[in-house]
């Protein structure tokens, strides 16, 4: 049984470049003020810090959006060969990059899948099942780590495991959530490097998602 689980694995591999990253320590992570981004669109919210350029394929105008965010700054530019080529037909419904380690080996981002979960499916069916396809994916030498986490209020499974990226081991953390029909994976990566100075900034955001609907 194939499920596509996807945190856009494309994605992920060519956000990074072909330079490995020259500094361990993250001197771009730093809390911030944040933003509330998603609707019910997406079917939830989450706040991310200001920092990170989000582009929700939900919204109509979210070229518009990005345009914006360009014309304020124009190294977001940058993200752009990373956006999906056919956004409306891919499952990935938002992704967000932080900007600040553009230039440093890898471009940190998040990104959020929403399918409809498929009849008779449990939550444990279905980490499972895509832990399969990671299997493929997975960096030599490192292991998956399985638990229950809650997000939204809802039980939640979060898979951590790492990915290559040219000559970087990113760090990836994937949380299945099902809910309302519909079943949501959140896809955070990062440089390995950075991954415990992320680790506060990615659970304080995943501790502000709510699951919304159209009234």
């Amino acid at each position: 049984m194939k499920f596509i689980w996807f945190s856009l694995t494309c994605l992920v591999l060519a956000s990074g470049c072909s330079a490995p990253a020259s500094e361990s320590n993250p001197a771009h992570v730093q809390r911030s003020a944040s933003k509330v981004e998603g609707g019910p669109e997406l079917g939830l919210t989450i706040d991310l810090p200001d920092e990170w350029v989000t582009v929700d394929f939900a919204q109509s105008d979210w070229r518009k959006n990005l345009s914006d965010r360009i014309e304020e700054n124009p190294e977001v530019a940058k993200i752009e060969p990373l956006i999906p080529p056919r956004p409306s037909d891919s499952p990935v419904k938002m992704v967000s990059f932080d900007v600040r380690s553009q230039g440093d080996g890898f471009t940190d981002n998040m990104n959020i899948v929403v399918l409809p979960v498929p009849e008779g499916i449990t939550l444990d069916m279905l980490v499972d099942a895509n832990l399969e396809q990671m299997e493929g994916l997975q960096a030599r030498g490192t292991s998956f780590a399985k638990k229950r986490v809650t997000v939204g209020g809802d039980e939640a499974g979060l898979v951590t495991w790492g990915m290559e990226s040219g000559d970087n081991l990113i760090t990836m953390r994937t949380y299945f959530v099902m809910q309302g029909g519909k079943y949501f994976t959140i896809t955070y990566s990062c440089l390995a490097a950075r991954k415990q100075s992320y680790l506060a900034e990615v659970e304080k955001a995943m501790a502000t998602v709510r699951f919304v609907s159209n009234p």
